[in-house]
């Protein structure tokens, strides 16, 4: 009893830790088309860039706003700019916010790029 009680935790653990070795298990929600504006988020935190992030609008087939930021794991050609064809996972959403004065306003918000290949 106490072997099968030892062979069904390890099986429990494996299959939990499963889909992140594979990544079969994704919240990721894919997008793709061409890159129609891109607006940085300017907006400062102390004086410190928060992160280096862009609101990035993709038009069809499946498009959207996007934000891509330092954490985007970008391929292909490495250039997120407008005119080129994307193609990636999003996930949660996030917004953009840019410096006005001395304070922040945010001008949108969109799901943030987790991987995007690029056409050129």
């Amino acid at each position: 009893m106490r072997y099968f009680l030892k062979i069904f935790a390890c099986v429990v653990v494996l299959t939990l830790m499963m889909p992140s070795w594979t990544g079969a298990i994704s919240f990721s929600t894919p997008f793709g088309g061409r890159v129609t504006f891109i607006q940085k988020c300017t907006c400062l935190n102390n004086g410190d860039l928060i992160r280096q992030k862009e609101l990035v609008y993709v038009g069809s087939p499946k498009g959207g706003a996007f934000i891509k930021d330092l954490s985007t794991r970008v391929y292909k050609h490495n250039s997120v700019s407008t005119g080129n064809w994307v193609l990636g996972l999003a996930g949660m959403s996030e917004g953009c916010s840019i410096q006005v004065e001395r304070s922040c306003v945010q001008i949108g918000q969109g799901k943030l790029m987790s991987k995007v290949g690029t056409s050129r």
